[in-house]
């Protein structure tokens, strides 16, 4: 009779050619970043084990867009709120010095509150430790309402302090975004959380135009145009929490996506992978470029005032008009960048990130003095700020997929945004530093934007260097994976 099986034995020559090139083939599967990508309506092909949920991305962009409305609504009024809860007593010095406190206790807190919130979401759930964060802004908001009643400066602080270890958790959206949003959408996706806070900006003064108008009591509380913003952002925040506790969804657990934890878990351990992981060539340009335009944007920002007051003679009203157009022209490009997105690579957008950076800065140090026309001060703006949505939203998403075999998403994500206000306090530094008097001619801080030029030219030459080391490893690995015919292959051996 004719057997049912052929007897077990050694593999052949030609099934181990089989395996190699079968190996060769898996290899390519490997998430390679490629100059351009077409979006042809596909499936993906790494896709998450269940659909992300599109609610949970949109109470996500509602963070954001409440943190913008929050800094919006206290920054115009917190100067007056120190001198009102200060009294008379206080002199111009003790005022000064409470302002510049309260400004930099919220920066401080939310910068050690970042990391210690991605360690506790890569361990527990999204929901927990947004209640925990949140509850702490609700707290810190409500103290700083009750500062200026009780004539009590040090509740503003303390508040600002609360508030900013609330705002911490801006960086959760991302990590959850990297665990649930398939690589193909994932620069699309996160763009849209950015334009949350732009749009956070714009919204603000029309919500400062109906604080102002406060002049009541509640339970016994004096509300004024001072401790209204307090008490308006703890009314919103506390009605976004019960959104985040009803309708987001949990992501899937690392266990479903990630494989097995690794070995070694005490904290030398955990903390070496980590180091490693930060270490690889991709992360740490991500890093670094995160740092760069941070520091590039945050001197920009602190430019304007000064430049807008000398040459212009600009108020607050009209330099609010100037962050208005920033912000519409911010959400605009976005727009155009969740469109491209799908069509070309992160690193390709960031690339022209540093292509408007460079020319930016190039035209302002050729046009810009202090005699400058309006319209010459209003084209280097757009310029230097048109680098925001091609710096950031790419960025972030091509670091996502850097890391996306990581257990640790929410902890790297930390990370990230701590070096973004890392850049964001040495910014105005540099500013202060190479600002110096005007030039004969009336150029206006030649030294600092030749830096920011020299510093964003070096990083678009490390952006091209990696493009085209990665064109060159995707072509050799494409024409090695190829499939041998199996003739050919039993003719050479």
């Amino acid at each position: 009779g004719v057997p049912l099986a052929a007897p077990a034995g050694p593999p052949s020559d030609m099934e181990e050619t089989l395996d190699e090139a079968e190996r060769r083939r898996s290899a390519l599967r490997e998430p390679l970043v490629d100059l351009v990508s077409v979006d042809d309506g596909g499936s993906d092909p790494t896709p998450p084990e269940r659909p992300y949920s599109r609610l949970s991305v949109t109470v996500l962009m509602l963070v954001s867009l409440c943190d913008a409305i929050e800094y919006s609504l206290i920054m115009p009024s917190l100067y007056a709120y120190i001198v009102e809860a200060g009294g008379k007593e206080y002199t111009q010095m003790q005022i000064q010095y409470n302002f510049g406190l309260a400004l930099s206790v919220f920066s401080a807190t939310s910068f050690v509150a970042k990391p210690f919130m991605g360690w506790l979401v890569d361990r527990m759930n999204y929901k927990l430790v947004y209640f925990f964060s949140i509850s702490m802004a609700i707290a810190g908001n409500v103290l700083y309402a009750f500062a200026g009643h009780r004539h009590m400066p040090w509740m503003i602080i303390a508040g600002r302090a609360l508030s900013g270890i609330g705002c911490a958790n801006s960086s959760l959206s991302f990590s959850y975004v990297s665990r649930t949003v398939p690589e193909r959408n994932r620069t699309a996706v996160m763009t849209m959380l950015g334009l949350s806070f732009p749009l956070g900006l714009v919204l603000g003064p029309a919500l400062n135009a109906l604080t102002a108008l406060a002049d009541f009591e509640l339970l016994g509380l004096p509300v004024t145009s001072s401790n209204a913003p307090g008490l308006l952002i703890a009314s919103i925040i506390a009605c976004l929490l019960a959104l985040i506790l009803a309708a987001m969804r949990e992501p899937p657990p690392y266990s479903e996506t990630h494989g097995e934890a690794p070995p070694g878990r005490g904290v030398v351990a955990a903390c070496g992978a980590l180091a490693s992981e930060l270490a690889h060539p991709a992360v740490f340009r991500c890093v670094a470029t995160i740092f760069l335009y941070n520091l590039y944007i945050c001197a920009i920002e602190a430019l304007v005032v000064p430049v807008t007051k000398h040459t212009f003679g600009f108020e607050t009203l009209q330099n609010s008009f100037v962050y208005l157009g920033t912000a519409i022209e911010v959400i605009l490009l976005s727009m155009a960048v969740m469109y491209w997105s799908k069509r070309v690579s992160d690193d390709l957008l960031v690339c022209v990130a540093g292509v408007c950076a460079v020319a930016s800065c190039a035209f302002v140090m050729a046009w810009w003095t202090y005699a400058m026309p309006l319209w010459t001060f209003l084209a280097g703006e757009a310029l230097m700020m048109s680098t925001i949505p091609f710096a950031f939203a790419p960025n972030r998403s091509r670091f996502s997929k850097a890391t996306n075999a990581s257990r640790n998403q929410g902890l790297l994500q930390a990370l990230m945004s701590s070096m973004a206000s890392v850049g964001s306090i040495v910014g105005p530094m540099y500013l202060s530093a190479l600002l110096g008097e005007p030039t004969p001619d009336g150029r206006i801080a030649p030294l600092m934007f030749a830096g920011l030029a020299a510093m964003c030219a070096a990083m678009l030459g490390w952006e091209l260097v990696a493009l085209a080391w990665m064109a060159i490893v995707t072509r050799r690995e494409r024409r090695a994976g190829g499939i041998p015919h199996p003739e050919a292959e039993g003719d050479s051996t």
